[in-house]
């Protein structure tokens, strides 16, 4: 029920205020436009209605495609044929979307569409763009695999949460979608559109679905070993306890972040660079070249890299020196009006990410006093060079996936983000500026362990002695939305 509650009220009614904030300032482009109107041409509009208005009516069709698992429905005769014709078989299709829903890297979404020729397809989305966009197809059924859908009850078991929401769709609605709407070139109408009432949500939630889902019981069961890779890097022990940067960041999000998330990333990585014929013995040579050497190099690459920085730029609330040294306080103020400012920025700049990603305190090697602050998108770096060439040198990181901050702030990114400054280990930021980006040099943190790898500090953590994390069952409801927004006729292919 929390997630349910925070997902509708925050998230959802989130990007319907700012839709209605953003299509306010220009009026007159979308008088007497509907939802979907806008969603089909939402890529060549600012980026505010393309983020908001895809993250609007998404998330309509989200609602809508769910219900208590008594009152799920049956597909149709039409669907099924479709689904059948399209996959071979209902097991092949769930198969097939659960797969497409589990490869979203970062934020998205996955969805059963329908074509111009009327056949039935998967594909994935990033963020909040919807298929309805550029009318590439029209979606009658999506997943939200943004980590805020299903973190607080399934951390990083991202494939339980999928399983168990096979058992919650209504089957009915999404029947109604495809032969009502999508059969006759015209996009599922949002509940505006419908002229929906609100409803309330139903006094008793269906929780047995996804209680039985963290238990294995009801879901089918989909075990995907990793392959076995000789291990490349390995990750070095924190240099700090679980839960040692409490209140500002809890154990519990300190031992799935770092035993799951950022351990995930170098296995990953090392399986995917397994098979290329050099394999550097910094990973700071491999991530300059890293985009030419595909998505799970970049990906694994780039979040190995990151979190390493993370932790190390971090340090228990009193430990460590409150500000930069004096060389790099002077880059700072050459670079910003003053310290304060620089953290002003920096926080604007990571509170702006849409999506998965970082904000980052870069260095440019070309002239190592140019300091300046940029975000990237989910796990890559700034030194992955860019179409120009010109790579910068993070000395200082915050990560704002989901995952970093979900199970203490919820939807609070703003305070996350407040409070990790006073976590903020200048003496190591310093270090990294003074012994490496001032001469032009990345900061080097995961070195191959065919070379003798990391070895841990002393005085980290065990993971032997990690929290045992206690799956939660989401109480699913399923409200009704009422959008203040102006009806008009969509667009027909």
């Amino acid at each position: 029920a929390q997630t349910m509650e925070l997902h509708f009220s925050k998230h959802h009614a989130g990007y319907i205020t700012n839709l209605n904030k953003a299509i306010a300032t220009n009026a007159s482009s979308f008088d007497s436009l509907s939802l979907t109107d806008i969603i089909e041409v939402a890529k060549e509009q600012d980026v505010l209605v393309r983020n908001n208005g895809g993250g609007a009516y998404n998330h309509d069709l989200f609602w809508k495609a769910m219900a208590p698992v008594d009152g799920v429905g049956q597909r149709s005769a039409a669907l099924e044929q479709a689904i059948t014709s399209a996959f071979g078989s209902y097991d092949a299709f769930e198969e097939a979307l659960s797969e497409a829903a589990g490869s979203v890297f970062g934020s998205g979404w996955a969805w059963l569409v329908v074509g111009r020729t009327g056949a039935l397809s998967i594909m994935t989305s990033p963020n909040q763009d919807s298929p309805l966009m550029g009318l590439e197809a029209i979606p009658i059924l999506g997943i939200d695999v943004w980590e805020h859908a299903y973190y607080l009850n399934y951390q990083n078991r991202r494939a339980e949460y999928i399983a168990a929401w096979m058992n919650i769709i209504n089957w009915t609605q999404v029947s109604e979608n495809f032969e009502s709407y999508a059969l006759e070139g015209s996009p599922v109408p949002s509940l505006t559109e419908e002229e929906a009432t609100t409803a309330p949500p139903p006094e008793d939630s269906d929780a047995d679905v996804l209680s039985a889902a963290a238990n294995g019981d009801t879901l089918r069961s989909r075990q995907l070993a990793e392959a076995d890779a000789p291990v490349v890097f390995e990750q070095a022990e924190l240099p700090y306890a679980y839960d040692a940067l409490e209140p500002v960041i809890d154990a519990q999000t300190m031992e799935l972040h770092f035993s799951k998330h950022h351990a995930g990333y170098i296995n990953k990585l090392n399986t995917a660079i397994s098979t290329l014929s050099e394999v550097p013995t910094e990973l700071t040579a491999l991530l300059p070249k890293i985009k030419t050497l595909g998505a799970a190099v970049r990906n694994n690459g780039g979040g190995a890299y990151n979190h390493a920085m993370f932790w190390e730029t971090m340090a228990p609330n009193g430990t460590a020196a409150s500000q930069p040294s004096e060389a790099l306080m002077k880059a700072i103020e050459v670079s910003f009006p003053s310290f304060e400012a620089m953290q002003e920025q920096f926080s604007i700049r990571a509170g702006r990410v849409f999506g998965s990603g970082w904000a980052w305190l870069v260095v440019d090697p070309k002239d190592p006093q140019n300091l300046a602050i940029v975000t990237t998108p989910n796990q890559d770096s700034p030194l992955m060079d860019d179409d120009a060439g010109d790579a910068m040198i993070p000395i200082l990181g915050l990560d704002v996936w989901e995952h970093a901050y979900y199970l203490k702030y919820q939807n609070r990114r703003a305070d996350y983000i407040a409070a990790w400054w006073g976590l903020v280990n200048w003496d190591k930021v310093s270090s990294f500026y003074d012994e490496y980006a001032s001469k032009g040099q990345p900061v080097p943190l995961l070195t191959s362990t065919q070379q003798g790898g990391a070895q841990p500090e002393e005085g980290s953590p065990d993971s032997s002695s990690a929290l045992s994390v206690t799956a939660s069952v989401m109480s699913l409801l399923l409200p009704t939305l009422v959008v203040a927004m102006a009806v008009g006729g969509g667009v027909r292919w």
